[in-house]
């Protein structure tokens, strides 16, 4: 919720889940103009504080603008 105030996206345009893979990978997927499901796998989490998510959620965030 952090990142989506900090970027000024509200947080109903973004939907997010963690899968389970060892891979350390996250994704956005666009599947409207005006909304996107960002998609982390569980070894990346398990890797990650809390600001590091941040700004890897910022980071897919990005692809979403």
């Amino acid at each position: 919720i952090s990142v989506c105030n900090a970027l000024y996206i509200p947080r109903t345009c973004v939907s997010a889940f963690i899968y389970n893979s060892p891979e350390v990978q996250a994704d956005c997927l666009i599947d409207k103009p005006n909304s996107c499901v960002l998609r982390f796998t569980s070894g990346l989490i398990n890797l990650m504080d809390e600001k590091e998510f941040e700004f890897i959620a910022g980071h897919e965030l990005g692809h979403f603008f």
